[in-house]
């Protein structure tokens, strides 16, 4: 059985000391981390019916809902965030025939060289067989 190519792309904007509780599989049996914050880190990119940016979005233009109940936006900031960004690359066989690899490759340079100064990025090429 062959897997098609694919480039996929992740986007991290939340850091993880802001993540409230997650199961994390350690030795046999998986565990609880339970960590507490005063600030999570919200990053959102409002954009129009024809995809654009909306400019000039003040603090007033948004509501945030944690389980149905409105929490409080302590801090706004309308500049550009960094994020972390994961490119996995698709080294399989599949990806050689009619030039997908080099394509891939290309779309994922593009998007770096687009991408904020202070972003973050990680590479990982797969070999799927």
């Amino acid at each position: 059985m062959k897997v098609a190519g694919a480039l996929v792309l992740v986007a991290f904007t939340v850091p993880l000391f802001s993540i409230l509780e997650s199961s994390v599989a350690w030795g046999r049996g998986a565990q609880t981390l339970r960590v507490e914050v005063s600030l999570v880190t919200v990053g959102v990119r409002v954009t129009g019916a024809k995809g654009r940016d909306i400019p000039n979005l003040r603090i007033s233009d948004f509501e945030l809902y944690e389980d149905g109940v409105a929490q409080k936006i302590s801090l706004f900031a309308n500049d550009a965030q960094p994020i972390s960004l994961g490119i996995l690359l698709d080294h399989s066989d599949s990806m050689w025939e009619g030039g997908k690899l080099e394509r891939a490759k290309a779309a994922a340079w593009a998007l770096v060289d687009t991408g904020q100064r202070d972003n973050e990025y990680l590479f990982i090429a797969l070999d799927c067989i």
